[in-house]
């Protein structure tokens, strides 16, 4: 423990010349006699830190001095940086720990490691982000091996659960926060903000030796996708509205738009398959893109379409 604490120490006067003794003891959670007692250590280890007193006396390495540990070049420094972003590491309760992070790699990197040049905005336009209350109680929980009672808000019937987690991964996904954890029935994945209460139950969990994150973040994701694309609507897309939807950036609609064949006599058309999860869905999406789109199929949304549009002609008449 006092290892660590020695080897934090240089890393903040590293970065931080002139930290003063009592900010290292408030960041470290001990006693400023403690800290100074830990500079002694050092100074008998060879480490050159000496103090400075007056209005902007503080302590510091003799100039030039850098430790060998871990030492970062710039270009790593720099995409470590990239991966802290620092709303999600807040959220975490982390957030004093990524700076001081930070500032270690800054630290080892002698300082051109590109911080401030760098920034990870994870939330997309035109939303704010989630409030997620519980965040930093599933966090800990998974750090500590914890398992938590939740109450989960959900869009199937029962609309509300009760379930016996045991949190095992955390994803940032546009700006939503999930949690995958082991349950009585496997492992399941839980959007953060829609857990309405969460308390410790006093039990502990051995993670699964064999658990890997991102393989059943990505099976999710694909089990997601297919259960959501339940209608396959068959229709003529013009050029314009093909090259609209793609710059909207869905990769199914993408694909679907990529397998296209031209329409028969009719230049500048394709012939596509769009994956919807419902009618209603389609109908909507569909006629934001007005006459550039024709529905062959399936008859009961070209009905609806038709339907809505003779609703919005009777509205304007």
């Amino acid at each position: 423990m006092r290892a660590a604490r020695l080897l934090s120490i240089v890393f903040e006067l590293e970065s931080r010349p002139g930290v003063t003794a009592a900010v290292l003891a408030q960041e470290l959670g001990v006693s400023v006699r403690t800290v100074y007692r830990d500079i002694a250590a050092l100074q008998v280890a060879g480490v050159p830190v000496y103090g400075t007193s007056g209005r902007s006396g503080g302590l510091r390495l003799v100039d030039g001095y850098r430790s060998n540990a871990a030492a970062v070049r710039a270009g790593e420094a720099a995409a470590l940086l990239a991966g802290v972003v620092p709303n999600a590491a807040a959220q975490l309760g982390l957030g004093d720990d990524a700076e001081r992070a930070v500032r270690k790699v800054m630290s080892q990197s002698g300082g051109t490691s590109g911080a401030g040049q760098i920034l990870v905005d994870p939330v997309g336009w035109y939303r704010s982000p989630d409030e997620v209350p519980h965040l930093a109680l599933v966090a800990e929980a998974m750090r500590t091996g914890t398992a938590l009672a939740i109450r989960y808000s959900r869009w199937a019937e029962p609309n509300e659960v009760r379930r016996q987690i045991a949190p095992h991964g955390l994803v940032l996904k546009a700006g939503a926060w999930y949690v995958v954890a082991r349950t009585g029935r496997g492992m399941r994945t839980y959007r953060v903000n829609q857990i309405r209460s969460a308390r410790p139950t006093g039990t502990t969990f051995e993670p699964d030796a064999d658990f890997d994150l991102a393989a059943v973040w990505t099976s999710f994701v694909v089990s997601f996708t297919d259960r959501l694309h339940v209608v396959d609507v068959v229709a003529s897309v013009s050029e314009g509205t093909s090259a609209s939807i793609r710059r909207e950036g869905d990769p199914v609609m993408i694909a679907a738009l990529d397998s296209a064949s031209p329409s028969a006599g009719r230049p500048g058309w394709v012939d596509a398959t769009l994956p919807y999860e419902s009618i209603d869905h389609a109908a909507g999406d569909l006629m934001r893109h007005g006459a550039g789109v024709e529905v062959t199929a399936p008859h009961e949304l070209r009905d609806r379409i038709h339907e809505r549009a003779l609703e919005l002609v009777n509205r304007y008449r």
